[in-house]
């Protein structure tokens, strides 16, 4: 005979997403508060897009995303049942100021610190890359300058 659990699909494609939330916040002790979506539990939860090439096709899905999912898959997160991020930026603040001023900062600070550059940056380093190619492909004179 087999196992209740078993008898249940949904039970079963949802066991490890239920071990991983239900049984993770007894584990820490916070079943009483949370672990599920419940009258009276606050609803702490993740809202994931698992249509991306990183799961596509998966044959086990739950591991998959324990595996290879990453927070670029987050398209929302609820905390106590308020959802406090949506498609990347906060809610309840402006995300985007935020990352402008931290650019701003971080600029000052790099600007400021005792950095010696070994190595140009990148655009410069691909434009002389592209002249030295595009003057090795022009013809030369005798004496080998280009023409």
């Amino acid at each position: 005979m087999r196992p209740s659990n078993l008898s249940d699909p949904i039970r079963v494609r949802y066991a490890a997403p239920r071990h991983a939330i239900f049984e993770g916040a007894h584990a820490v002790g916070l079943g009483a508060v949370t672990g599920e979506i419940a009258v009276g539990k606050r609803a702490d939860f993740l809202i994931v897009d698992i249509n991306v090439p990183e799961l596509c096709p998966s044959v086990d899905l739950d591991w998959d995303l324990v595996r290879l999912g990453n927070c670029d898959q987050i398209d929302a997160v609820s905390v106590e049942g308020t959802m406090r991020l949506w498609c990347g930026w906060p809610i309840d603040s402006d995300g985007r100021a935020l990352v402008d001023d931290l650019r701003e900062h971080v600029s000052r600070a790099i600007g400021s610190a005792p950095i010696q550059r070994i190595h140009p940056l990148s655009a410069v380093d691909r434009r002389r890359r592209l002249a030295r190619r595009e003057s090795s492909d022009k013809p030369t004179n005798e004496s080998g300058i280009a023409q």
